[in-house]
């Protein structure tokens, strides 16, 4: 390997135990499977998903927003508790 590439990552296995790579191959794989994961994590928020994906938009221009803004939005279906708390302070 070149001078200052990585040449070690530790990878957490399902029972808690770590385990370390060396080889580039594996290395890769890992590195790879975990940005995969951290691009996806949006993937499972409730503003991405129906309905707040759809009543807010992805600029956040639809009249859905305007009536967050104004203290009026009422969920097309049902939302998590948490979103509900959240729209309610903006």
């Amino acid at each position: 390997m070149h001078s200052g590439s990585t040449t070690l990552i530790t990878k957490e296995l399902p029972d808690g135990t770590i385990q370390e790579l060396t080889s580039k191959s594996e290395m890769e794989q890992v590195i790879m499977a975990s940005n995969l994961e951290k691009f996806r994590q949006s993937h499972r928020n409730a503003f991405y998903n129906l309905p707040l994906s759809q009543d807010l938009g992805f600029k956040a221009t639809t009249t859905g927003v305007s009536a967050v803004l104004a203290g009026v939005y009422e969920a097309s279906q049902p939302i998590p508790e948490n979103c509900k708390l959240l729209l309610d302070q903006l």
